[in-house]
């Protein structure tokens, strides 16, 4: 698929073509643009969006040489041109549909928290999610940007499969299940994560839409096929079985509307990736 979309004259399709080239030369880079392929093929991600992504990932190449990770395009951009091609999934969630994002207590402390003056260390963690807790602090006070990793957009997941967790599993073990079945590798032993619950009508005012292999970057563990509800679905790192529900959304400030509550440690660190499965994942295997 994706020479296919490089013989329709792609500007740079030779350094777009090195890209493909030193990607599938490691097995975490095969995984990604499998994942490319896979989104075009079932008409998750535009072929169209594709072709222009690849441009300008071609660009990149010429200009500065070859990034790893695809992502990079959208979080090295200072001019704002990438936005076109995050939150981009054809797919979308219903309006009624109530999401969460998840962070760590670390992210929380230094994203939105820094001007409340707590230590940036695990006692100013404790600190803020003790407060979190007794209802000291709330949304209302935090400040900041709901986002990730790119400043264009961020990732949710449905609040009531986070609720189905909590209820499920006790305070030592919802931390670690939430990480796993969401497949946010980049938590590790001792981190603390928090559900910062978006309000009503957050599908209504913002866009929202399935993932897609642009969105997700450098990570294996994403799963390129939305389901029938309009929305994507992870992988769940301990067992590679199909994972929580995920959606990603433009940048928005979090208000007062929204809601924070602790879930609990993550008590291991994550596992390897086992590439094989996953690649066979990304093709839309098992």
């Amino acid at each position: 698929m994706l020479e296919e979309i490089l013989e329709q004259k792609v500007p740079h399709r030779k350094e777009v073509k090195k890209w493909i080239d030193a990607m599938n030369r490691e097995p975490s880079g095969r995984c990604i643009t499998a994942s490319l392929e896979r989104e075009a093929e079932i008409g998750n991600l535009r072929s169209e969006t594709l072709a222009e992504f690849l441009e300008a990932l071609g660009k990149r190449v010429a200009a500065r040489g070859i990034p790893l990770d695809p992502g990079q395009l959208l979080m090295e951009s200072r001019d704002g041109e990438p936005k076109q091609f995050c939150v981009a999934g054809v797919a979308h969630p219903s309006r009624d549909d109530r999401c969460s994002r998840i962070l760590s207590a670390r992210q929380l402390l230094k994203y939105y928290g820094c001007h409340l003056g707590y230590p940036s260390n695990r006692r100013g963690e404790r600190k803020l999610l003790r407060n979190v807790e007794g209802g000291s602090i709330t949304a209302e006070k935090l400040r900041g940007t709901l986002c990730g990793k790119s400043p264009f957009f961020g990732w949710v997941t449905k609040s009531e499969e986070v609720e189905e967790v909590v209820l499920r599993y006790d305070a030592v073990e919802r931390g670690l299940q939430v990480r796993d079945r969401l497949g946010l590798s980049q938590y590790r032993r001792n981190d603390v994560l928090v559900e910062v619950k978006c309000p009503h009508s957050f599908c209504h005012s913002i866009c929202v839409a399935v993932p897609t292999a642009i969105d997700a970057g450098d990570d294996v563990w994403f799963r390129p096929a939305p389901d029938e509800k309009g929305w994507g679905r992870a992988v769940d790192m301990s067992s590679l079985d199909v994972g929580m529900s995920q959606a990603v959304h433009v940048s928005c400030d979090m208000g007062s509307s929204y809601d924070l509550r602790p879930i609990g440690p993550v008590n291991h660190d994550p596992p390897k990736p086992v590439y094989d499965r996953l690649l066979r994942i990304n093709k839309g295997g098992k």
